[in-house]
């Protein structure tokens, strides 16, 4: 494969992530993270093997096999446990999703960097300031409840409210 084809054929997967993006609602979570791997993997066997071999379904599926692997070797490297790289992965998938929001949301950003000024200026952060951060304790609890972090998890209300 050329130079010049493999650019065309990147182009044009490039052209297929944005169009997929595209179609989606205004206000749909774009599936970032399995996106960009899908795509990476996508790119990686075209430029082995010099032309699109595998659907998506297919990428999707040796994407979960290879974290699947990864994270075992990781686990073992690292020498932690299942549960504590599963809770390591939620808190990494909450700030994520947090500074997402935040870049998202400047008014949000803005009144969050202002109550931690006022709050706790330059002192170091501990346990009693940390409880006085009350805006941004209702950001993380939005964090937590607006995406899907843990997919398994359903949130319902039981009762209706009324605002206002």
């Amino acid at each position: 494969m050329t130079a010049f084809e493999e650019l065309f054929t990147i182009l044009q997967l490039s052209e297929n992530l944005v169009h997929d993006w595209s179609s989606l609602a205004e206000m749909e979570q774009i599936p970032l993270n399995d996106s960009m791997i899908t795509f990476g993997m996508k790119l990686a066997i075209v430029s082995m093997f010099g032309s699109d071999l595998c659907s998506d379904e297919a990428i999707k599926g040796i994407r979960h096999n290879f974290l699947l692997a990864s994270n075992e070797l990781e686990r073992k490297l690292v020498g932690i446990s299942y549960e504590e790289s599963e809770r390591v992965k939620t808190f990494e998938d909450v700030l994520t999703w947090a500074l997402y929001f935040l870049s998202t949301y400047s008014d949000v950003q803005e009144n969050v960097y202002t109550e931690i000024n006022t709050v706790i200026g330059t002192s170091d952060v501990d346990l009693t300031s940390a409880k006085d951060l009350k805006y941004l304790h209702k950001v993380i609890n939005e964090t937590i409840r607006c995406p899907v972090i843990i997919p398994w998890t359903v949130r319902y209300q039981d009762n209706d409210s009324e605002l206002g």
